[in-house]
């Protein structure tokens, strides 16, 4: 995946995550009503810091996971 350069809103305030995950072991995401999501490790909250996608490269990302079966 290319590298995506500029700003993405990061006004991610509802944070999800799967519920097989462990009290503090887990990766979290958050969607922003298509501009973006973002994602942070449970582990280092609240001074997590967030990878932020742009709405295709998230879009990429997951289709890319589930195409590619990981």
């Amino acid at each position: 995946m290319d590298e995506v350069e500029g700003k993405v809103k990061n006004d991610h305030t509802q944070w999800k995550r799967s519920t097989r995950c462990k009290a503090a072991d887990c990766v979290e995401v958050s969607l922003n009503s298509g501009d973006g999501a973002a994602v942070r490790d449970t582990k280092q909250y609240p001074e997590s810091p967030t990878l932020n996608f742009t709405a295709e490269a998230w879009t990429h990302f997951v289709d890319r996971l589930k195409n590619d079966g990981r």
